[in-house]
């Protein structure tokens, strides 16, 4: 039996390195391929102001994280939830959609309060699979839904959450697997590409980027539709 923990976060910013903190965690446990029932939700108070743009998007105030844990007050809860082993399977993997964003946040928010990172983790990227599956054409969340007649009718009205988005991508990774209780059972298959090895999630390099630089990297993102 094969273990998956679908993730997302939602943050204030773009960068953990310019000072972005993560405000929100959510994830849904599935033991092959389906919903064991078991989710991780989380608000938390980044101890900064969330920009206007995440505000806009996330439905997230100030004023709703203000009372809610810092980081540290829930990293524990949080790691005990991708460890846990009491369904038995030995090996978890983390799933998320442009993993690499979500994994430096968390790996950066955990080096600050001296807690081991997500290294022992593979990660799978749906991103990377619907690039590989449909080359050329938009991979964003909300066009892979549309491809998959996935509703997003909750998320148009209640924003970009990260339990609701975790739960809906859900949905998409198994489109795009095809119903694979293993993606890993066929090597060759397009499913083994969106496997990041333990080495490519690592926590950043510690360099600082320009506001030119995070200007930049905000325009490819929208030319590529990547929505983070």
């Amino acid at each position: 039996m094969i273990r998956y923990i679908v993730f997302d976060t939602e943050t204030t910013g773009l960068d953990p390195l310019s000072g972005d903190r993560v405000i929100e965690i959510g994830a849904v446990e599935l033991l092959d391929k389906q919903r064991s029932g078991k989710t991780y939700h989380q608000l938390i108070n980044p101890e900064r102001k969330i920009s206007q743009e995440t505000i806009e998007i996330t439905h997230i105030t100030n004023e709703i994280v203000a009372d809610k844990p810092i980081f540290k007050e829930i990293a524990d809860d949080f790691l005990n939830f991708l460890d846990d082993k009491s369904s038995g399977c030995e090996k978890t993997f983390l799933v998320a959609h442009n993993a690499s964003f979500d994994i430096k946040f968390l790996n950066h928010e955990l080096k600050l309060v001296e807690k081991e990172n997500l290294s022992r983790f593979e990660v799978i990227d749906t991103l990377d699979i619907a690039r590989q599956k449909f080359p050329g054409q938009k991979a964003t969340l909300d066009m892979l839904c549309e491809r998959f007649g996935i509703s997003l009718e909750e998320r148009k009205k209640e924003g970009h959450g990260a339990l609701l988005d975790s739960q809906i991508l859900v949905d998409v990774f198994i489109k795009l697997t095809e119903g694979k209780t293993n993606v890993l059972e066929q090597e060759n298959s397009v499913d083994f590409v969106g496997i990041k090895k333990r080495s490519e999630v690592l926590q950043s390099r510690n360099f600082q980027l320009t506001d030119k630089e995070l200007e930049e990297h905000k325009k490819f993102l929208e030319e590529n539709g990547i929505i983070i």
